[in-house]
C-alpha cells in the first residue's frame, strides 16, 4: 500500500484513535486497542509501550501488540540495550517519534548486519520502526515503538509528521493524566486503608516522608505545638534524639511498604509538658494492591497518634474473635495497649504477677508478637479499637 493511502487512512481514523486513547487515562488496558488500531491504519506489524527506569536502561513494565511473549522477554532481558538506535534515542528530545530509517546514524544497511537484527528483529520480519520518548519524570521514562516489515517500506516523512502532530501530543497528555490519576488513586486508597485500620488520629506520609493527609484529631495534636509538630509538611519532634528515632521508624516502615524490610512498624513515646504523653504508632501502608502501568506500588507511612489521656475503648470481644484469646488474655492485651503496666493490672484484677505474665505470654503467641510494644501496636491499629466521637466533644 502506498504511503499516501496509508496517510489518508490514518487521517480518517484520527477521531477513533483519539477516543480510544483517552480511555487509557483511567484504564491502562485501553492502550492495547489503540495500539492495534494504529497498527492497522499505518500498515504496521507491531507496537509496544515501554516504561523504563530513569536511565532508560531497564524495562519495568510494558504493553505490547503482535510481539511474541518469548521475543518480548528476550528484548527486555537483553536486546533492549543491544538495539543500535537506543544510545541516540536517549539523547533525542522527548515528545516525538523518530524514524529508524531517517533519523539515526545507523543506516539501514548497517542495521541489517547487527546482532539485534540478525537474532531478534529478522525472525519477526521487523525491518523499520518509529520510536521515541513520550513522557518522563523523576522516576521513569515512557517510550513508544511501532514497527513495520520490509514490504510496506520505511515510515515516510509525511507519515511521521502525522503521528507526531496528530497523535503524539495526545499520547503525552494521556501519560501525564494517567500518572496523576494513579498517584491520586494511590493516595485515596492509602487514606482509606489507614482510616479503616485504626480509630486513632493519624498523619499519612508519602515515600519522601512528606505529609499528604492529616486527620482532624492529628491536626488538633499538632496545633498544640509542644513536643510534636508539622513543619513544611514534615513530622518533627522537638527533641533531636526523638527526631532521630522517629526518622528511623519512618524509614523502616517505608521500606516495609516496598517489601524491603520485614517490619510491621514501631512505637515511639513522646513526653509533652503539661499534657499526657503521646505514643506514635508507625505503620507501612501500600496504596495499591497491584502494579499499575504508570505508577508502581507507592509506599506510604501512617503515623497514628495515641494520647494516654484519651483511654481508647478497646473491644475485648473483638480481640478474642480475632486472635483466639481467652477473656483473661484479652483483658491483659487491652490493658497493655492502654498503657497499663502488669503491676497495675495485677492490682485492679486481683491476680498474681505470675498469672498475668502467663496470660501475657499466651497473648504474645496468639498475636504473633514478642514484646509489649508490638502487642500495643497490633491492638491499637486493629479493628478492636472503637471509634470515639469528635475528641472535642468527649467529656
Amino acid at each position: 500500500m502506498g504511503s499516501n493511502s496509508v496517510l489518508k487512512r490514518a487521517q480518517a481514523a484520527h477521531t477513533q484513535l483519539s477516543e480510544t486513547l483517552y480511555e487509557a487515562t483511567a484504564k491502562p488496558e485501553a492502550w492495547l486497542p489503540f495500539m492495534q488500531q494504529l497498527i492497522d491504519v499505518t500498515d504496521s506489524r507491531s507496537a509496544r509501550l515501554l516504561i523504563f527506569d530513569k536511565s532508560a536502561t531497564q524495562v519495568t513494565r510494558s504493553l505490547k501488540v503482535n510481539i511474541d511473549d518469548s521475543f518480548h522477554r528476550q528484548y527486555v532481558d537483553y536486546y533492549v540495550n543491544a538495539c543500535p538506535w537506543r544510545p541516540e534515542l536517549k539523547e533525542k528530545p522527548a515528545g516525538q517519534l523518530y524514524s529508524t530509517y531517517m533519523d539515526f546514524s545507523c543506516s539501514q544497511k548497517q542495521f541489517l548486519h547487527t546482532e539485534f537484527y540478525t537474532d531478534w528483529a529478522r525472525p519477526q520480519h521487523i525491518h523499520h520502526g518509529m520510536c521515541g520518548t513520550l513522557y518522563e519524570d523523576e522516576q521513569r521514562k515512557i517510550q513508544f515503538l511501532i514497527q513495520r516489515t520490509s514490504e510496506p517500506g520505511h515510515y515516510r516523512q509525511e507519515e511521521k509528521a502525522f503521528v507526531n502532530t496528530m497523535l503524539v501530543p495526545h499520547m503525552r497528555r494521556v501519560c501525564q493524566l494517567s500518572a496523576l490519576y494513579t498517584r491520586m488513586e494511590g493516595k485515596s486508597t492509602a487514606i482509606a486503608e489507614a482510616t479503616g485500620r485504626s480509630a486513632l488520629p493519624f498523619v499519612l506520609l508519602d515515600d519522601s516522608g512528606k505529609a499528604i493527609f492529616t486527620s482532624p484529631g492529628a491536626e488538633r495534636i499538632f496545633a498544640e505545638n509542644d513536643a510534636l509538630t508539622l513543619q513544611h509538611g514534615r513530622l518533627c519532634a522537638r527533641r533531636s534524639k526523638i527526631q532521630q528515632q522517629l526518622a528511623q521508624l519512618i524509614e523502616q516502615a517505608r521500606n516495609a511498604a516496598q517489601g524491603k524490610w520485614d517490619s510491621a512498624g514501631g512505637l515511639l513515646k513522646i513526653m509533652r509538658p503539661a499534657r499526657s504523653e503521646v505514643t506514635l504508632l508507625v505503620s507501612p501502608i501500600i496504596g495499591h494492591s497491584e502494579q499499575l502501568l504508570f505508577s508502581p506500588n507507592q509506599p506510604y507511612v501512617a503515623v497514628f497518634l495515641y494520647e494516654a489521656s484519651q483511654h481508647p475503648r478497646i473491644s475485648e470481644d473483638i480481640l478474642r474473635t480475632l486472635y483466639g484469646l481467652t477473656p483473661a488474655e484479652a483483658r491483659v492485651a487491652a490493658g497493655i495497649a492502654r498503657g497499663e503496666s502488669l503491676e497495675d493490672l495485677a492490682a485492679t484484677q486481683h491476680k498474681s504477677m505470675h498469672t498475668l505474665r502467663s496470660q501475657l505470654k499466651a497473648a504474645f503467641k496468639k498475636t504473633n508478637t514478642t514484646q509489649q510494644s508490638q502487642l500495643t501496636h497490633v491492638v491499637l491499629t486493629g479493628p478492636a479499637v472503637k471509634r470515639f466521637p469528635d475528641p472535642d466533644a468527649l467529656p
